[in-house]
């Protein structure tokens, strides 16, 4: 699940089966980060249960743009549920068609500081991403998130493991 706070300049990513106990938060002028959730962290056997004594995981600074005006906040890599759950979504849930068979979906939550600027660098990738979400932020970043089909054959034994700072494609 993505949240583009629209009072502020933050971005959030969490898993939705976790609860929401573990999240990345992409702020704009500091470093971005992976950690517990206050609320999960300050509960009172979250250091038996995590084995930490901080909610924070790791922190990176924020990268490079990827293209002029266009970064890539982070990638997730999801692969299809083998047995689907009849989950009733919520309203504002955006879903993208299951992907073919021997493929997973690869997430891309961008931030684009210049109008347009996706669907730049998007025409000059060999293979298309399809958008699934903008959310303008008038006088912020836009989010922009997308996604691809990708071979699992392709996909390397290491990346089944969380990796930070994110691949950026060139």
């Amino acid at each position: 699940m993505v949240v583009a706070d629209l009072n502020s300049e933050r971005v959030y990513i969490f898993a939705r089966n976790l609860g929401g106990a573990l999240k990345a938060s992409l702020h704009p002028n500091t470093e971005w980060r992976i950690a517990f959730d206050r609320d999960y962290a300050e509960s009172e056997d979250f250091e038996r249960r995590v084995g930490l004594e901080d909610r924070l995981i790791v922190s990176w600074p924020r990268p490079a743009p990827l293209y002029p005006g266009l970064t890539l906040g982070f990638r997730v890599l999801v692969v299809p549920d083998p047995e689907p759950r009849d989950e009733v979504p919520h309203a504002a849930t955006l879903w993208c068609p299951t992907p073919p068979e021997g493929e997973l979906a690869v997430f891309g939550v961008f931030l684009e500081t210049d109008a347009g600027a996706f669907d730049v660098w998007q025409s000059r990738q060999a293979k298309p991403t399809e958008v699934l979400a903008r959310v303008p932020r008038a006088g912020r970043e836009d989010v922009v998130l997308a996604y691809a089909y990708e071979s699992i054959v392709r996909v390397q034994p290491e990346v089944r493991t969380m990796t930070v700072p994110p691949v950026v494609p060139t």
